[in-house]
Parts: C-alpha cells; sequence; structure tokens
C-alpha cells in the first residue's frame, strides 16, 4: 500500500469511507469501508523504525513499525519492500499547521470502541501494527 499514490488517487490527507488505498503501481489494494472514527489519520509519517529511536536518544532496542511489519512479513512468507516509507497511522492526529508547510501531531480525537473497517481489495491479509497478519474471510 502506498500512502503518497493513494493521497493523489483520492485527493484527500484523510482517508473517508469508500476511500480505496492503492499500490505504487497503481492497483487498488484495500478500501475503508466504515470508520466511526472521527476520521482523522496519519497519511504522512515515515514508519518508526530503530534509527528513529536512536536519533531519539533510546540507547536500548525499542519495538516499532518497521521491525514488526518485517516480522510478520517474515512470517507470512513475503518478502518485505525496501524502503518503506509511510504508514496508514489509524487514529493518528497530525494536522497541517495554518502555514502549509510543519505538521504537528495531536492527540487522537478517538474515543473507545471508534473502530475502522477495511476491504482488502487484492491480498487476503494485512498486517497490523503489531505485525500480527488479520485475515479477511
Amino acid at each position: 500500500m502506498c500512502l503518497e499514490a493513494s493521497r493523489v488517487w483520492h485527493q484527500r490527507l484523510n482517508p473517508l469511507p469508500g476511500d480505496t488505498f492503492v499500490t505504487t503501481a497503481r492497483h487498488p489494494i484495500l478500501t475503508l469501508v466504515e470508520d466511526t472514527s472521527p476520521g482523522v489519520h496519519d497519511t504522512f509519517m515515515a514508519t518508526c523504525d530503530r534509527r528513529r529511536y536512536e536519533l531519539l536518544g533510546v540507547s536500548t532496542y525499542h519495538r516499532n513499525c518497521c521491525d514488526n511489519l518485517f516480522e510478520g512479513m517474515f512470517e507470512l512468507g513475503v518478502t518485505p519492500p525496501k524502503p518503506v516509507l509511510s504508514s496508514f497511522n489509524i487514529f493518528m492526529n497530525s494536522e497541517v499547521q495554518p502555514d502549509g508547510r510543519e505538521l504537528k501531531t495531536l492527540p487522537t480525537g478517538c474515543q473507545p470502541g471508534d473502530f475502522n473497517q477495511p476491504l482488502m481489495e487484492s491480498h487476503p491479509w494485512f498486517l497490523a501494527p503489531s505485525g500480527k497478519s488479520i485475515q479477511q474471510n
């Protein structure tokens, strides 16, 4: 799933129910069917990784989205892509500032029980932030 291509595809920064995410080759891969949250989800931030935590001063290993993704893909027998760019950070509130240049990460507006319902268009699974695969029946 390529968020850079998906933002161009549906011409918005935050997806709405009915929007389809696409791959780098512009093939549909996932459609957001339902979203009970306020609908603000980050599509800008790079996937967190070991190097990010090192630069933040963390001296011991810290679990991160990139390692979770790779581990989950290897478990499924899939070779991870390189590089991994943006991730779909569900419920993360990154807001474009009035100057149109800067982003600010704000508290989520979501409440307990809010959820997203995806429909996989071309693969019967996807990886959640935990790195665990989720099967679509």
